[in-house]
Parts: C-alpha cells; sequence; structure tokens
C-alpha cells in the first residue's frame, strides 16, 4: 500500500526551525516532516532524508552520534527503568544525532505501545534528531505494510532511508534490513539502490544499519541472508536483534558492531562468532560514535556511563576502513557455547504410543499435516505445501530441555512414504550459521515404499535456538512434495567427550580434580587417623544423615552422561552403613542413590575401600551448593574418608581417533608430511583390524603420491631437454631426487645425463654458449660478457639493439617501461626470446622480428610491429595467464597487485588477434568470450565480484562466492560449495566439484559441474548444461536448452522453447514436461 506524503514544514523553515535546536545536525534533520512510503522508493538510489551536501562549506570538524537498540520495553510496561536509564545516558553525551538498529517498540508496534516506548526520545523525535530502523517487532514480526505504519507515522521517516550528518561528514544507510533477505549470491530487490547509494556517497564515513546481524555470538546467532549488507564502501554496519553487544571484524575485514543492549531485556551468548573480538552480554548500554574527517572511535558504553570497549577506525591508502586500534579486551567467559549442557539428553514424539517428551510438532503455512492412521499406525501426513518445493514438518524443542547449542545428536525417524523419494532435516547449523542448513538425506528407494522403516541420521554442529519459521528448532523437508507419513522422532544429544577420565582426591597432597566442600548440611573437618590424613565427617544437625559434598572441577569432567564408578577409602568407629548420591541422566534426580554399603561389627575402625556403579552419571553442579554428589552416612554415621576415585568411561580411544583424522588428512591433501603424520599415529595402535585398515587405506594414497611425483619428474626432464638451462636442469635434479630408487628414477636420470652433457656454459651465466648474447666490438657489455640481468643492454635512450636469447633463457630489460618505449629486434634463431619486464610480474616471450614495449609501472602494451606472435606470462596469485599476440597485433593492461602480489589483470585492450588463456583450463573454456579482465582468487573460501566487462574469473578451491556484474564472464571454480551469480551477457561456467549454486542471467549460456547436488538456474536463452553425478535441481528458461545430467535423482525444468534433456541414471523429474526430448 503507498501513503502519500504530507509535507508538514517547508525546507528552508525546517532547516532554520533546526538550526535554532540544535546547529550541529543542521544537515541530519528530515527534509520534510511526513508519513513516509512503507514501500520501497522507485529510484536509483534510496531516498535521501536529510538535506544534501553543501558544497561551499566544508565538512564539520567533529561530531557525536549515539546508537540504540532493541529498547522499547516501556511499550508492553515492561524494562521502563533500564529504557529510561540508558536514554538518560544518551543524553549527556548530547549528540547530534541518535540512530537506532531496531526493535524501537514492543510488542507489536501497535500505536499505543509506539508512544509509550518512545515517551524517553520524544523530544530527540520532535527536533529531527532521531533516525530509526525498524526491527521485526516495529513490523510487528511480519513485512505488513499495515503492521509498521504506526512506527512510519509517529517517527515520520520511511522505513528504507540515508541521512548525511556533517555535511558530508556520515552518510547512514538503512535499506530495510528486517524485510530485504539475500539467499546465497541472490540480491533482494532493494540491493541495487543500496550499492548505488554506497557508490555514490561522497560521505568521509558510510555507516550502515539493518536489524539482524550478519554474525552474531548471541541466541539468534548468524544470518547469512543478511551479508549482502557487507558491500565494498561500507564502512562501518551497525545491527541488533540480538539483546547483547558485541564486535566482530569478517574475514573480509568488514566492522560489525551490534548494539542490543539498550533497554528491553538481556539475551545470553551462545557459540562465538567467526571474528568476533568482544562481547558483553550482562549490562545495559548503547554505542557513542565519535567521528572526524580522518577517524570514527566506536565506544560500546554500559551503565552508569563507562566505556567497556572501543575501537578506532581509520582507512588505508584504497580508502578501506580498518581497525588502527582497539581496548585489550579480555573475554571473561571464553566461547561458553562450546561445550553446553542440557537438560535432558532425550527428547521425542512417537504417535503410535501416544507419548510426547520434549519434542512437539505444528502446523504451518508452508508446512501442514493431518494426523491420521496410516497402516494401522498413528502418523502425521505430510500435507502438499501450496508454496511449492518440498512438504515440510516443523518441530519445536522444549527450551528447558535442550536450549542453545551446538550439539552433536543422532535424529531418527520412524516414517513411511508411497512412493520412492528423499527426505532430510534442516536444521540451526553452528558451522554454517544457517537455520535451514541440510542434513544428509535419506533415501526411499522402490523397494522401501509402502513400508514403516526407521532411519537415523547424525547431526555434528545443531543448535537449538528457535530461529525457523514460527519459531520452530529445525524441520523435516521432503522434496518434490513426498507425501511422507511420520509416526515418530527422537532427537538423542552424544555426551561430550571428558577432558580427562579420572579425578580422585587423598588429604596427603593436592586433590587432582575432585574435593570436598563444606555445606551447613555437611560439615567436615581434616584429622590424623592412624598416622594419615583424613576427613571426619562431622554431625549434620538437620537431619539423621551426615553429608558430605564433593565437587568435580569442570576443567576436568563437566557435563555428561557418562557410565562412571566411584571408589572409595573409609572407615567407622561404629557400625552403620552409608550410600554416594549422585545426578543421574536416566532418572532426572539430582540426588540419585547407588548401592548402599554397609559396615559391620567386624570391620569397625579398620580402613575398607568400595567401588561404586554410577550409570548415567552426569556433572552439572546440581547438588545444594553447586556440588556434584555427596556421601550420606545414615543415623549420623560419624564416617571418617581416606581418599576418593571417579573414574568414567572416555568415549572413543583417543589413538585410534588421532590414527583416523591423520589418515583422513593425508588422504585429502597426500604429501611426504601427511604420509609420516598418518605413519606416525598408525604405528602408535596395537596390532588388529584398525591399524590394518588404516593402513591399506594410507597404502593406496602413497600410490597416489608416487604416481604424481613420477609424473612430475617426467615433465621436468622433458622441460630440461627442450630448454636446457642451468634452472631447467635443476628442477629435473630435484624431481627425480623425490621418486624411490629403481628403474623409473635410473632412466629419468640417464635421459638428464645427455641433457647435462650438451650443456656448454663456458662464462657460466647461464645460458647455453649456442644462444649467449653477443654485443659490438668496442661496448661496454662486450667487455663483461658474464652481465646476468642486461639490465644495461639497453640504456642511455637506445630505442633499439640486438639481443638474442633462445630455447627459454630470461633476460631482464630496465627500461622497458620508458614512456618512449623500448624497440626490440629479436634475430634468427630456434625458439622464442623472452624478456622479464623489471617492476613487473610478467614474462614476454618473442619470435624472430621487431617488437615494440611501451607502458609506465604495472600497465604494459606490446605490439607484434613486424614480428612472429608474442606470449605474454602473468602470474596472477599463483596461477600463470597467458596472453597471445598474433602477428601485426597489440595487447595492453595493468596488473593489479596487493601485497608485492599480482592479483588480477585489468583493463585488457586489444587489436589483431589476441587470446588469453589461464594454465590449466580447458581449451574448449571460454569460447568466444573477449576477455577484458581477470581475476584469480587465493586458495580458501573467498568472495568474488566480476566488472560490468568481460571477465576470466578464477576461483582455486573452498567455498566460493562469485558475483558477475554483467558482461560475457567465463567462471571457473575448483572442488568446494560455490556459488555463482552471474548478469547479462554469454556466460561460460564451470563450477567444478561440490554442491553449487549457480545463478544464470538471461543470454546463451554454457553451465558445467562436476559431482554433487547442484542447483542450476538459467535465464532466457539458448543454454548448455552439464551437471555431473549427484541430486541435481535444473531450472533452464526460455529458449532452445540443452541438459545432460550423470547419475543421481535429478529434477529437470526446461521452461520454454525447444528444449532437450539427457538424463543418466537415477529417479529423474521432467518438471511441467516442459522438456520435449527426456531421458537417457
Amino acid at each position: 500500500m503507498l501513503f502519500t506524503k504530507r509535507a508538514l514544514v517547508a525546507l528552508v523553515g525546517v532547516a532554520a526551525v533546526i538550526a535554532s535546536v540544535a546547529p550541529q545536525v543542521a544537515q541530519a534533520a528530515p527534509q520534510t516532516a511526513r508519513v513516509a512510503q512503507v514501500a520501497q522508493a522507485a529510484g536509483d538510489e534510496l531516498e535521501r532524508i536529510t538535506p544534501p551536501v553543501d558544497p561551499g562549506k566544508p565538512p564539520q570538524d567533529q561530531m557525536v552520534l549515539a546508537v540504540i537498540g532493541d529498547y522499547g520495553g516501556c511499550g508492553v510496561d515492561r524494562a521502563c527503568a533500564s529504557e529510561n536509564q540508558v536514554a538518560d545516558m544518551v543524553h549527556s553525551w548530547n549528540p547530534a544525532a541518535i540512530l537506532t538498529v531496531g526493535d524501537n517498540t514492543y510488542q507489536q508496534g501497535r500505536p499505543e505501545e509506539v508512544v509509550k516506548a518512545q515517551a524517553p526520545y520524544k523530544a530527540d523525535i520532535d527536533a529531527g534528531k532521531f533516525f530509526p530502523i525498524m526491527g521485526n517487532h516495529d513490523y510487528g514480526n511480519g513485512c505488513n505494510p499495515e503492521s509498521v505504519k504506526p512506527s512510519v507515522d509517529y517517527f515520520k521517516v520511511p522505513v528504507a532511508f540515508v541521512a548525511g550528518f556533517g555535511n558530508g561528514l556520515v552518510d547512514f544507510l538503512n535499506p530495510d534490513v528486517n524485510c530485504n533477505s539475500g539467499s546465497g549470491t541472490t540480491k533482494p530487490p532493494i540491493y541495487n539502490q543500496y550499492k548505488n547509494t554506497v557508490d555514490g556517497s561522497t560521505a568521509a564515513w558510510v555507516v550502515s544499519g539493518g536489524h539482524q546481524p550478519i554474525y552474531s555470538s548471541g541466541k539468534a546467532g548468524n544470518n547469512p541472508d543478511k551479508a549482502w549488507l557487507m558491500t565494498p564502501g561500507v564502512d562501518l554496519i551497525l545491527a541488533g536483534h540480538d539483546h547483547h553487544a558485541e564486535h566482530v571484524v569478517t574475514s573480509d575485514g568488514y566492522n560489525i558492531a551490534i548494539t542490543g543492549n539498550s533497554g528491553e531485556g538481556l539475551t545470553p551468548l551462545f557459540s562465538t562468532a567467526p571474528g568476533s573480538v568482544y562481547r558483553e552480554a550482562t549490562e545495559f548500554g548503547a554505542m557513542r560514535l565519535t567521528v572526524t574527517k580522518d577517524s570514527l572511535k566506536a565506544e560500546f558504553v554500559t551503565l552508569p556511563n563507562k566505556v567497556d570497549y572501543y575501537f578506532i577506525l581509520k582507512k588505508d591508502a584504497q580508502g578501506k576502513a580498518y581497525v588502527a586500534e582497539r581496548s585489550d579486551w579480555v573475554d571473561p567467559n571464553p566461547d561458553p557455547g562450546q561445550s553446553p549442557t542440557p537438560n535432558k539428553y532425550s527428547v521425542s514424539f512417537d504417535l503410535a504410543a501416544d507419548t510426547t517428551d520434549g519434542l512437539t510438532y505444528k502446523n504451518y503455512d508452508d508446512g501442514p499435516f493431518e494426523e491420521t492412521t496410516v497402516d494401522g499406525r498413528k502418523a502425521l501426513q505430510l500435507q502438499k505445501n501450496t508454496f511449492g518445493g518440498a512438504n515440510q514438518l516443523y518441530m519445536f524443542v522444549d527450551d528447558d530441555a535442550i536450549s542453545g547449542g551446538p550439539y552433536a545428536v543422532k535424529a531418527t525417524f520412524t516414517y513411511r512414504s508411497p512412493v520412492p523419494g528423499t527426505f532430510a532435516l534442516q536444521y540451526d547449523s553452528a558451522t554454517s550459521g544457517s537455520a535451514y542448513q541440510k542434513s544428509t538425506p535419506v533415501t526411499i528407494g522402490a523397494d522401501q515404499v509402502n513400508q514403516w522403516r526407521t532411519a537415523s541420521i547424525d547431526i555434528p554442529d545443531i543448535r537449538f535456538t528457535n530461529r525457523e519459521n514460527g519459531n520452530a528448532d529445525m524441520r523435516l523437508s521432503a522434496p518434490a512434495n513426498l507425501p511422507l507419513a511420520i509416526s515418530g522422532v527422537k532427537i538423542d544429544v552424544a555426551p561430550p567427550k571428558p577432558t580427562v577420565t579420572h579425578v580422585s582426591m587423598d588429604f596427603s597432597g593436592e586433590p587432582n580434580g575432585l574435593n570436598w566442600m563444606p555445606y551447613e548440611s555437611g560439615p567436615a573437618h581434616e584429622i590424623t587417623v592412624d598416622g594419615r590424613q583424613a576427613l571426619q565427617v562431622d554431625k549434620n544437625t538437620f537431619n539423621t544423615g551426615n553429608n558430605l559434598y564433593l565437587v568435580v572441577d569442570d576443567k576436568f569432567i563437566h557435563g555428561g552422561p557418562y557410565d562412571g564408578a566411584a571408589t572409595i577409602e573409609y572407615r567407622s568407629p561404629v557400625a552403620g552403613s552409608f550410600v554416594l548420591q549422585y545426578d543421574s541422566a536416566a532418572t532426572g534426580s539430582a540426588y540419585q542413590s547407588t548401592t548402599r554399603v554397609s559396615i559391620t561389627a567386624g570391620q569397625v575402625n579398620t580402613w575398607q575401600t568400595v567401588t561404586l556403579d554410577m550409570p548415567q552419571v552426569m556433572f552439572r553442579n546440581r547438588q545444594n551448593g553447586d556440588a556434584d554428589m555427596r556421601i550420606v552416612a545414615a543415623n549420623n554415621l560419624p564416617i571418617i574418608i581416606g581418599s576418593m576415585d571417579v573414574d568414567i568411561a572416555g568415549g572413543e580411544d583417543e589413538g585410534l581417533e588421532d590414527a583416523q583424522n591423520a589418515v583422513a588428512a593425508a588422504e585429502a591433501h597426500p604429501s611426504v608430511e601427511t604420509i609420516k603424520a598418518a605413519e606416525a599415529a598408525i604405528a602408535k595402535l596395537p596390532a588388529g583390524p584398525d591399524a590394518a585398515a588404516l593402513t591399506q587405506r594410507l597404502n593406496a594414497v602413497k600410490a597416489i603420491l608416487a604416481a604424481a611425483d613420477l609424473t612430475a619428474a617426467r615433465e621436468a626432464v622433458a622441460a630440461a631437454e627442450a630448454h636446457p638451462s642451468i634452472e631447467t636442469i635443476k628442477a629435473a635434479e630435484a624431481a627425480i631426487a623425490k621418486l624411490p630408487a629403481g628403474p623409473d628414477a635410473d632412466w629419468l636420470t640417464q635421459r638428464l645425463d645427455v641433457v647435462k652433457a650438451t650443456f656448454n656454459d663456458t662464462d657460466n651465466d647461464g645460458i647455453d654458449n649456442d644462444v649467449d648474447v653477443t654485443f659490438p666490438p668496442g661496448t661496454s657489455q662486450a667487455s663483461n660478457p658474464t652481465n646476468e640481468t642486461f639490465s644495461d643492454a639497453l640504456v642511455d635512450g637506445t630505442t633499439s639493439g640486438k639481443i638474442v636469447s633462445r630455447n627459454g633463457h630470461t633476460l631482464a630489460i630496465s627500461d622497458a617501461h620508458n614512456s618512449s618505449g623500448v624497440l626490440v629486434n629479436v634475430g634468427s634463431g630456434s625458439g622464442p626470446a623472452k624478456f622479464q619486464l623489471v617492476g613487473s610480474g610478467a614474462t614476454i616471450a618473442l619470435g624472430q622480428g621487431f617488437y615494440e614495449l611501451t607502458g609506465s609501472g604495472k600497465t604494459s602494451t606490446i605490439t607484434t610491429v613486424d614480428g612472429e606472435q608474442a606470449i605474454v606470462t602473468v602470474s596472477v596469485n599463483g596461477t600463470p595467464i597467458t596472453l597471445t599476440v598474433g602477428k601485426g597485433g597489440s595487447v595492453s593492461y595493468t596488473e593489479a597487485s596487493a601485497n608485492d602480489k599480482v592479483t588480477g589483470l585489468t583493463g585488457i585492450q586489444r587489436t589483431g588477434t589476441v587470446n588469453v588463456r589461464a594454465d590449466g583450463i580447458p581449451e574448449t573454456a571460454c569460447a568466444g568470450i573477449a576477455i577484458q579482465n581477470v581475476i584469480v582468487a587465493t586458495t580458501g573460501n573467498n568472495q568474488i565480484f566480476g566488472t560490468a566487462a568481460d571477465d576470466l574469473i578464477i576461483g582455486r578451491g573452498g567455498n566460493d562466492t562469485v558475483t558477475g556484474d554483467g558482461g560475457s564472464d567465463c567462471v571457473i571454480t575448483g572442488s568446494g560449495n560455490d556459488q555463482i551469480t552471474t548478469t547479462g551477457g554469454d556466460d561460460w561456467i564451470d563450477a567444478g566439484g561440490g554442491n553449487n549454486v549457480v545463478r544464470a542471467s538471461a543470454g546463451d549460456n554454457t553451465v558445467i559441474t562436476a559431482s554433487g547436488n547442484d542447483q542450476i538456474t538459467t535465464g532466457d536463452g539458448d543454454d548448455t548444461i552439464n551437471a555431473g553425478g549427484g541430486n541435481n535441481t535444473v531450472n533452464a528458461g526460455g529458449g532452445v536448452d540443452t541438459v545432460t545430467t550423470a547419475g543421481g535423482n535429478d529434477t529437470i525444468d526446461c521452461g520454454a522453447g525447444s528444449d532437450a534433456a539427457h538424463a543418466g541414471g537415477g529417479n529423474n523429474t521432467n518438471v511441467g514436461k516442459r522438456c520435449e526430448t527426456f531421458g537417457l
């Protein structure tokens, strides 16, 4: 719905009013007080609600801004005290403006709630100093324009805007993050306006705000669907939603500041988010920004007015913000979410048994079901999801049973389906940060239909934080609207592995992880008995049971459950009995009794020892005084304790686990080092089937490495034979040295000896005599035949000269980048000459003829004036890139560098025939694309942005996110789960192995993937799609498309046009039967 703007005051009038109220915010005040549009404003940029920069005046020298979030609890008459205290503190700073990060009003953003929630800040709102972001509570926990209207009317700002402060000092961007989510590389509708606003900003500092944080250590956790906020040019990202304070520095260098602690309660921390350098969840507060042209200081201030932490941003030579200084902060509770302890270790529901234990289910819009009876068994019959895709069942774990995380769990399902298909569990993953991480799927084969079956899925990192739709913790997802019936689900939490398996105490030395503690119902004192130290349990004045409370140090053993045993050394002056009481996961009792121990008359005043079993024992400090267990002596028995040991089962054998991990590392990265490490780990295992199986796996790795070494040695010797030089001979010797003694090494050594015998280098300059450089008699060079660099070969203004170098030898020309250029005459010979440009990463191989080399710095132009082809080779992030210039052609390019390393080639211009290739990619790649830029990623997980021109983008393994920006792009990524999005042009994409998401826009595209479960979407155009093995989903747009898949259960939608799909083995689906040809 569109609401009409109502101009209340003319712009000049507003400026005058603001000037009289707050002179330092003259630029910040809204241009007009109005009811804003809830729909996103049309246009290329976000709507600017403050006056434009006055170019005749300089930016303000310094200003203070305040940031608050999640503060409006007064709206429902709660947390008013903390909200008012924070407001008083903020006002004491006299800020030029107050920015919010959402949830300004609780609970539903109703008109009466808004008025009450904003009371502490009404004067700021009336003065035009208040700039709010709308959060989920402001929207009434939806994205309905009607529900947010009370807030829009009250604040008189649109839901998305940009506001400027200090006449070009700061721009604050609010792109309505709560109602704009991305997916992978797919951006929300508002993104282009947001990015254009960032790109068009002339402010010294660009600050963006969004309610939900991209990364957070709090209850809501990471929100990868908001990652689009991280756009080049943004200096600081503000967020809230989680009710705590946090500073996160991402791997890409973005700074995220969470300020959700400004009044409406505090929420606990869970697993530490990647890059988190400060976290505070115990005090209310706000953030103070002190901004100058050269620096931005962010201070996290807690009540009553204490700076708990700060950081200062400055900008590097490229204009990118970086942390120049920050507080020395030490985490008082490092990573509290890494080893959580649930109150229950198992939750379930079973319709057949009519039981529910900590796990429930509810209908939801995209997860409907009906309770029914299937084949005589009560069950939930999943109904068709009218929103498309998968049938779903939303499930909820009782927070009192299990909360937070992460946990390793086993999920067990009792299910039945009338047709083949698959289903999986989608859960909140601590590793990926996704609230809908897909588990390993369960496959229902044709021979398994119409049968009640049971399957289990292991999940390593689930969190229970109610982050899914309807505050669910997880959902079962059955693709292709599989009519699945569910009778029961059980979630079992795996107990954490203990740090140690043994703790003990005696009284002759220091305790070893076990100690006693005094308590009002458990007094005791140390005594000496028979010459040894012991502990006398004193009389309990509250009842007839004498208690001794015991504590296990959490750093030794914590959580559980474990199968344990306690060994107690004791004596008593009289006959009687005692028990040990412990926290039992099996019964839920914190005071579960072991077998009773009796002390007979014959055992009086003698030391005795007993071992007591404690099945499913927990260590979570649930007894009085936070004790873990206690000894209870009946009838006030005056028992004496000499020593005590507690032992628990340690779970998996650590040696076996270490060996398994070492072999897996060798399999993933075969090398001499990883193989030696695996051999050492296996050597520690006892002889048996485990050691034998691991040895067999490692032998296979050795065979792979040996084959790779042999291939490398053969190639090195062949290179030395083709281009004899000191370098190629040494490289071949090093490669042969890696081979084991044997016929292969002997034969390659003989071949290399022949090369050495024919290689003559009289002047020892590394160049064979037959191809050495010669100079005219009488020149300075002639008297120095051992000159290795030949940097003086073309000096003193010389623009021509005769240089002869053959068979791969490299010469450096120091003045190759003179503005006047260098004209090179390459004489006759059997092979190309090579020139290395000084100060450049490029090597140029020239055939016979004349060539002109010009340029400046990292920009070069090579012209084949009257010569054969020239081959330019540049190492870009370790990947050789070759530019082959045909006869009579030329190429110009610029080397982009970072940290003294070439990272890309930009602005490639050409005349004539110029071919751009990358080492190792197929000859058929990039067909028909005139590449203008080359971008090569580093190894690891990268976020890569293309340009509007025709790009060659190369990933080097890892989980890469590639975003093209127009043009015809050639994108090649290695193994890993990649997300590739291109826009416009005829693109050529090879996503390699892994579970990839590829979105190619309109154009005649070629998309290739290897094994993995891939999602491929193309726009209109004649597309060629080759998907490897795996369960692939292909959506082709209009045009004449050809789709080919390998084995796996593929879902193919060919879209409009005359299309052909060649689907390999598996259960394949022709969506809407829009593939005119379908099958093998």
